[in-house]
Formats: structure tokens, sequence, C-alpha cells
């Protein structure tokens, strides 16, 4: 035990200083039982010690630590915590989500418990998913308030593109909100090195189309069907899908859309998406639509 000759001092233990009031190591049997004030010191240290050790000091929030044979069982923490390894200190309210205190015991926030436990394990933990309505997937999100309202979320393979022309890319899509005002809609696609929108799947986002927000259904991007004049299939850019308000919409909606997965069928060599760790490249396209967008990795 290393105790300050000031603080040997304060605790009536004089026997613990040397000649030179240095910090100075000490064991039970060097300090002996003669303090003038107690408890002594390696009760302080252990949280054990000598019968009668002092209780928990007030905190700023939670009560006095009560006495126990077994040295002090006060808690640290704004909130409030337990201390631990005291034998028998009643347990008292703990303040917040508090975590357990220290093994010597000092003054804090929460009344002095047993065994260090802060009430209910200091808390349970939080969902680890977030209340996510997926887990490794994507939430492509935006909120539309005008009639041609349009936001682009999609893969950038960068120039001169890839040749896809005999691919197939599926995304595995769930919608969160239903629209039954045939005003909200979603549209696959492919650019070209041109930048040529080449128009793949349209598909309004409504029951017909989904059955119900808890339902995933697959979505194509045929490139090879895809039809759009001047598009170029063998220098493939992007592939993704675009959020289309109507002529008639009336906003403001936030639409959502889950990607659980992207897969590729075709000579292209491109891997599947599956998006457990991360977005894997996917992004709101910065040159066009609604910037407020946003791409949530779940």
């Amino acid at each position: 035990m290393l105790l300050t000759a000031p603080l040997a001092a304060v605790l009536g233990c004089p026997q613990l200083l040397d000649d030179s009031f240095d910090t100075v190591n000490v064991s039970h049997s060097d300090a002996g039982a003669s303090c003038a004030e107690a408890p002594c010191p390696w009760a302080l240290y252990e949280g054990g010690g000598s019968p009668g050790g002092a209780g928990g000091s007030v905190g700023s929030s939670g009560s006095a630590g009560v006495g126990s044979q077994g040295g002090s069982g006060g808690s640290i923490g704004g909130s409030g915590s337990a201390g631990s390894n005291s034998s028998g200190g009643a347990s008292g309210s703990v303040g917040g989500s508090g975590s357990a205190g220290s093994s010597s015991g000092s003054s804090g926030g929460g009344s002095a418990g047993t065994s260090g436990g802060a009430g209910a394990s200091g808390g349970a933990a939080g969902d680890t998913s977030g209340g996510s309505p997926c887990v490794g997937c994507l939430a492509l999100r935006v909120s539309l308030t005008e009639p041609n309202d349009e936001a682009f979320f999609n893969l950038d393979f960068g120039q001169p593109g890839l040749d896809l022309h005999d691919t197939v890319a599926t995304l595995r899509l769930r919608a969160t909100l239903l629209d039954e005002t045939g005003q909200l809609f979603l549209q696959t696609f492919a650019t070209d090195a041109d930048f040529t929108f080449g128009q793949a799947t349209f598909r309004a986002i409504n029951a017909a189309t989904f059955t119900n927000t808890e339902t995933f259904i697959d979505v194509p991007i045929d490139v090879a069907a895809i039809s759009t004049s001047g598009f170029d299939p063998l220098h493939v850019v992007q592939i993704g899908v675009q959020f289309v308000a109507g002529a008639l919409f009336v906003g403001p909606v936030t639409a959502e859309l889950l990607v659980d997965s992207i897969t590729f069928t075709g000579s292209s060599g491109l891997e599947d998406l599956n998006f457990n760790l991360d977005a894997q490249g996917f992004a709101v396209n910065p040159d066009v639509g609604l910037q407020t967008a946003e791409v949530i990795h779940h």
C-alpha cells in the first residue's frame, strides 16, 4: 500500500512515515492497529479490513452508504452507482444507469449497494439494431415535397464503364410506406458513359407492387432490355434506383425503400452485394436529384 506523508499524517498513523517523508510501501504488519483515526488505510485500500468500516459518504444525489462489516460501500458516479466488494452494505436506490463503483468506494451520486451491483445491472443494453426495420440492408430515404421531385441512388463503376450487355442486376426491395394515390413511383436504371439514362423497371410504390410493408420483392435491371434511344450497354457507368413524385403528387412524404441485396447474372463478373458490413459503394447521386436524400446502413 502506498501513502504519501501528508495522508499518513492526516490519518494519524505516524508509523507509516519514513525519515525522508517520501511515499512508502506498507502492509498490515507494518502499520499495526494503532492508527489514531478509523478506518485504517488498509481498510480503505482493500474494501475489507477491520470491523466497523466507514459507510460511503453522501454523494451529490444519492443517500449515504450504510456501514458494514467489510469496508465502505459508497460509490462513484454523477448519475449514481453502487460501491463494490462490500459484504452486507444495504442496497439503496441507484441513480440513472449507473456503473459499478471502485473497489475502495468513495462519495458519489448513488447509495451503497451490495457486491457492486448497480440496480438492474446498470441498465439494460440498447437494441443493437437501433430499432432498424432490417439488419444487413440499406435504407434509401428522401423527403418529397413537390410534384416531380426525384432522388437517385446508384452504384458507380466509373469511366469508361463496364460491358453489361447481358447483365441482369436484381435489387431486393421493400417499401416502408405505400402510396395509394398513384403518385409515388420507383424507376430502376442504368447510365452509360455518355450519361444516357437507360430506363429499366418502373413500378408504383403501392400494395399492388409490394403487397405490404413487410415484404421484400425482386426488382430487375435487365440491361439488355433497356430500349432508351442512344443507350450503350457496353459502357455502363451506373446502375441504381430512382424515386419519382408524380405530376399530381401532394407532399410532404418521406419515401423509403429498403435494399436487402443486389445480385448479378451474366458475364460481367460483378460480385453480389449483401450490405452486411457497409453500403458497398451504393450512394446518393451527387449530381442530380434531391441532395437531401440519404443512404442509411442497418
